[in-house]
């Protein structure tokens, strides 16, 4: 029988390196992984490090702890923890922190490469 709730453990979280980051640390989990067909959620911690990122979703990011930007354009929107950004699918942005952040990203639809 199927799970209809879980319970994810922060400190029992795997995390991997964000391809293509530049900076100092630039990690994150897939936290949903097998739990949903629908949403992908996760951890993302940053460490002087920037990520250039074109959107096949939506997705919310939620500051957590430390301040972060993101650049879409000529537009920089810095955030701090207890902030949240949605951003649309098709958005081209950079994201990343000058110092350190760590943040919780949760996005649809989850199989976006199939759809796109």
């Amino acid at each position: 029988m199927k799970k209809l709730v879980s319970l994810l453990k922060g400190n029992e979280t795997e995390f991997e390196n964000v391809p293509g980051a530049q900076g100092d640390l630039a990690i994150f989990s897939r936290n949903l992984s097998g739990l949903s067909t629908t949403i992908g959620s996760g951890f993302k911690h940053l460490k002087k490090a920037t990520i250039d990122w074109e959107l096949k979703y939506d997705e919310v990011v939620y500051v957590i702890s430390g301040e972060m930007f993101i650049i879409e354009g000529d537009r920089k929107m810095e955030a701090k923890e207890g902030d949240l950004y949605f951003l649309n699918e098709g958005a081209k942005v950079t994201y990343g922190t000058d110092s350190e952040v760590r943040f919780l990203y949760s996005l649809y639809p989850i199989n976006w490469r199939e759809i796109n």
